[in-house]
């Protein structure tokens, strides 16, 4: 069930809620990428526990975000729709952006149990920026139609391993607007570069030092572009020195395949820490 939550700033977040009673988990999309980003893990989880994904403010339908939108502000909205929704216990998985701001909302409140890391939260590096700066030109672009969008989206995709479908092209349609001489994405370049900037003011020690539950990390050592994974193992380091309560998991899937791609071992070991997790709050 889809529908709109005011937080207390006024902004409306839209969030898919699978409903249900017992553990909720609430899953936080990356940069780009808006709720349907985690269809995936929204239908694996969604069978056994409450799953909330939710667009970030500033895309997919939820209000526009501020004009120097940074990790600190998400992780505070997202501590915001958890008490909105009422959630005592919950277990936060977030991927890539995602991941940041669930460990900044799970060090700062007492309701998180457990912490679920896709591919994020490590140590950012120059090499970075230089992979995902130029990816944003498509959200700067306008198009001639949702059509046009798609396939350059699908052309894109397809050179990074990813296998398109029409899940994919849901997602696509979901990403863009009518405007006036053409089509756009819903999300705006300057908010998604003042978030990324925001990887790099991330205070990791800050952070992981407050984070006392238990945390499942899942590394993607696939390469990008066949340059390089877009985090590196070492960038993880800080991590296990500091979150006491860490296991991490390898997938030879690169960081967006990840996710725009089914992953039955990932999904069998997010299962597996969430049987753990479910059986020790009982």
């Amino acid at each position: 069930m889809e529908y709109d939550v005011q937080l207390k700033n006024d902004r409306l977040l839209h969030v898919n809620d699978s409903g249900g009673e017992g553990l909720a988990v609430i899953g936080v999309h990356g940069l780009t990428g808006n709720h349907k980003q985690l269809q995936f893990f929204y239908e694996a989880i969604g069978e056994n526990y409450r799953m909330i994904t939710y667009d970030l403010l500033g895309r997919g339908l939820s209000s526009e975000a501020g004009e120097e939108s940074s990790i600190g502000d998400h992780a505070r909205d997202l501590i915001d729709l958890i008490e909105t929704l009422k959630l005592e216990k919950v277990v936060l998985l977030g991927y890539s952006i995602g991941a940041f701001i669930c460990s900044q909302a799970a060090s700062q409140s007492d309701n998180v149990e457990a912490l679920i890391l896709l591919d994020g939260a490590g140590v950012p590096d120059k090499g970075q920026k230089d992979m995902i700066l130029p990816s944003l030109s498509r959200v700067e672009k306008r198009y001639s139609s949702p059509e046009d969008y798609i396939e350059q989206t699908r052309e894109a995709y397809e050179k990074i391993g990813i296998e398109w479908t029409s899940h994919h092209e849901t997602i696509a349609r979901y990403e863009i607007q009518e405007v006036k001489g053409g089509w756009i994405h819903r999300s705006k370049a300057d908010v998604l570069k003042s978030d990324f900037d925001s990887f790099f003011t991330f205070d990791h020690q800050k952070v992981f030092e407050n984070i006392f539950c238990p945390t499942l990390l899942i590394i993607a050592t696939g390469k990008m572009n066949g340059q390089r994974p877009l985090f590196l193992k070492e960038s993880f380091n800080i991590l296990e020195e500091l979150i006491e309560n860490l296991r991490i998991k390898h997938t030879k899937a690169n960081h967006l395949t990840l996710v725009f791609n089914k992953q039955t071992e990932v999904n069998e070991s997010v299962m597996t820490f969430l049987r753990e997790v479910r059986k020790g709050g009982q």
